[in-house]
């Protein structure tokens, strides 16, 4: 079975057997988590970026300098899974050619739009909603990088190897892609 058919096969059990539906789930939370944040200072812990709560800004410039950098240039398309509230986004906006920030959230992609377009990082990104099985709407062989920091842990297994066989197909030969869990 070649790579087309195992992804094709991934999909249609994704669907099939309502892993979606924990998708579903997933976005109404984060989305849901998005306006508690705004609200709460017991969600926000007073950050100014939506997941900086999470180890705060030092932690992220740290994250991206020691492990996504060699992987970044000014012509490297990157693509993050989970841009989340754009904790790492606007890190990596400016180190690279272009950025194509993706979630299954609307809400936390509306957030990562706005916090770049705050820093005066967009001029470079795309944005892209994910259905929770595959990369639609970003072309075969066009990223150089994925990057994706603590979003694999909220999926399902199934979701997981679906987004797993995709990046094979998105990933230019030399690609990269780096999870961290």
């Amino acid at each position: 079975m070649n790579l087309v058919d195992s992804l094709n096969n991934a999909r249609k059990r994704v669907r099939a057997k309502g892993w979606n539906d924990s998708v579903s789930a997933l976005n109404r939370t984060w989305s849901l988590y998005s306006r508690l944040w705004d609200r709460s200072e017991r969600f926000n812990q007073g950050s100014e970026t939506l997941g900086d709560e999470w180890g705060g800004p030092e932690f992220a410039d740290l994250v991206i300098e020691e492990l996504a950098a060699p992987y970044l240039s000014p012509d490297a398309i990157v693509l993050e899974l989970g841009c989340g509230g754009g904790k790492f986004s606007r890190r990596l906006a400016g180190r690279c050619g272009k950025l194509i920030c993706t979630d299954i959230s609307k809400a936390m992609i509306k957030r990562t739009e706005a916090e770049l377009l705050r820093h005066a990082s967009a001029g470079n990104v795309e944005f892209v909603q994910l259905g929770g099985a595959d990369f639609a709407g970003v072309d075969d062989a066009s990223v150089d990088f994925i990057f994706s920091y603590d979003v694999q842990l909220h999926l399902q297994p199934q979701n997981n190897f679906a987004y797993l066989l995709d990046a094979k197909r998105i990933l230019r030969p030399g690609g990269v892609m780096m999870l961290h869990q």
